[in-house]
């Protein structure tokens, strides 16, 4: 089922989820959040985590259960901690210990990683925090080496670079 505000943008949502291999979409709710907020439905949320927030945690607490649900193109990087899994297997749950455990979801943007915490809380999970801005905020914020794919080496140079040819 979809939230969404109207049927532009299900069928957005549609074509965007069918990319990832998530294709058995049982409707859409019109009027989105507010319509279903405004008729006294109980409501829910991922809370979200900086780049910064999970690194100091990392350091702080030895091990966290940080999930990696990048697609195989954009794991140039990654956490040394983190399995990974593709989004589509995520129902299979491999990880039965850890549903009481907090997971912490990453992905390259925070856009897949999004709807990865929906779908494990879905599935069971009680304590899912998403990564916000995924592996490119851990690479702007320097806590990572710079992304290969993120730099875009063939983008003209900086304007400092520029002057001082």
């Amino acid at each position: 089922m979809l939230v969404v505000e109207n049927e532009s943008r299900a069928r957005e949502a549609v074509t965007l989820l069918r990319r990832v291999g998530l294709d058995q979409i049982a409707g859409w709710l019109d009027g989105g959040m507010h319509a279903w907020s405004v008729a006294g439905l109980p409501v829910d949320h991922v809370p979200q985590i900086s780049a910064h927030e999970l690194n100091t945690l990392s350091k702080n607490r030895p091990n966290p259960f940080i999930l990696d649900v990048r697609g195989s193109l954009s794991m140039n990087l990654s956490i040394s901690t983190a399995p990974s899994i593709c989004l589509r297997r995520i129902p299979e749950n491999p990880w039965r210990d850890t549903e009481r455990r907090t997971v912490h979801i990453i992905c390259n943007s925070g856009h897949r990683s999004s709807l990865a915490s929906s779908v494990l809380k879905q599935h069971g999970f009680k304590e899912v925090i998403n990564v916000a801005g995924g592996m490119t905020a851990f690479s702007a914020a320097g806590l990572i080496d710079a992304c290969p794919t993120c730099t875009a080496p063939h983008l003209p140079a900086s304007k400092e670079s520029h002057q001082s040819k």
